[in-house]
Parts: C-alpha cells; sequence; structure tokens
C-alpha cells in the first residue's frame, strides 16, 4: 500500500513539474518562445593611414589590433590581427569579433619612428536582421608617428 501511494505521488508530481516545463515556454500573448543558442559576433573594419610629422607616408608599417572586453571588471584580450600599410600609408583589416572595444597599435619595424596607440570603442550598427548578429563596428585611425631619436644614430 505504501509503495502504491510513494509511486503515485511521484506520477503526480511529475506531471505536475511537467506542466509548469510547457507553460513556461509562453508568451504573455500565448504563442511559443522559440529557444536559441549560440553567440553574439560582429563584424570589426579597420583602417587608416600612417605618416610622419611632415605628412609623408610611412610604407610597411605595422599596424597590431587587439580587441578586447571588460567582462564584470575582469579585463581580457580576445583577439590579435596585424596588417601593414602600403606604400600609400595606409591599412585595413576586418575580422567577425564580439569585442566592444580595440586597441590599435602603430609600429616602425625599421626603428626608425616611435610607436603609437590608441583605445577605440567598437559601435556596431546593425545592417541586417539575424539573431546573434550585432552589426558592423566601422573604425578609422590615422596615426602621425615620431622620428625615433635613438633611430637617427645609425
Amino acid at each position: 500500500m505504501k509503495f502504491r501511494f510513494s509511486t503515485f505521488l511521484t506520477t503526480v508530481f511529475s506531471s505536475f513539474l511537467a506542466f509548469l516545463g510547457f507553460s513556461s515556454c509562453d508568451n504573455d500573448n500565448g504563442s511559443e518562445t522559440s529557444m536559441m543558442y549560440g553567440s553574439p559576433y560582429g563584424e570589426f573594419k579597420f583602417s587608416g593611414l600612417v605618416t610622419d610629422e611632415e605628412g609623408n607616408p610611412i610604407k610597411d608599417a605595422r599596424v597590431i589590433v587587439r580587441t578586447h572586453n571588460d567582462y564584470e571588471g575582469n579585463f581580457f584580450m580576445l583577439d590579435s590581427d596585424t596588417v601593414a600599410t602600403n606604400a600609400s600609408g595606409e591599412y585595413k583589416g576586418e575580422r567577425d569579433t564580439w569585442a566592444h572595444e580595440a586597441r590599435i597599435v602603430c609600429q616602425d619595424p625599421k626603428g626608425d619612428f616611435l610607436p603609437d596607440s590608441t583605445v577605440v570603442a567598437l559601435d556596431y550598427k546593425k545592417d541586417r536582421n539575424e539573431a546573434w548578429y550585432m552589426g558592423t563596428a566601422n573604425v578609422t585611425t590615422n596615426f602621425t608617428l615620431k622620428k625615433d631619436p635613438k633611430g637617427e644614430d645609425k
């Protein structure tokens, strides 16, 4: 008798919990809510111009783009990308990311100029309607590198 009553209670409570689980998936208007899994992402496009103090383009300057986030006060880097400037001093690149900030560092591999860097906020503009897609962030950062006084001794 005790076993039958226990089995009966287990069946009743299991049915009740199952009913609660199904009813929790309803919206206020009675339609079902679809559950989605994934990670947010956006397109990050970066470009710019690297010149010296006289306005001359610097060819083959190294531009390092490091995307990062600040999660609950803990800073962490997500990824890094390096591009080089062309003969006109221009650089550009793009990548998928979910970062909200990027540090852009410009270096002269020959050592004639001092490095420079800046931190930019990524402001995503949504250009298509996809569930996890944050949009596209376009950043243009120009650098004017100063002559390295140590580099003149070469």
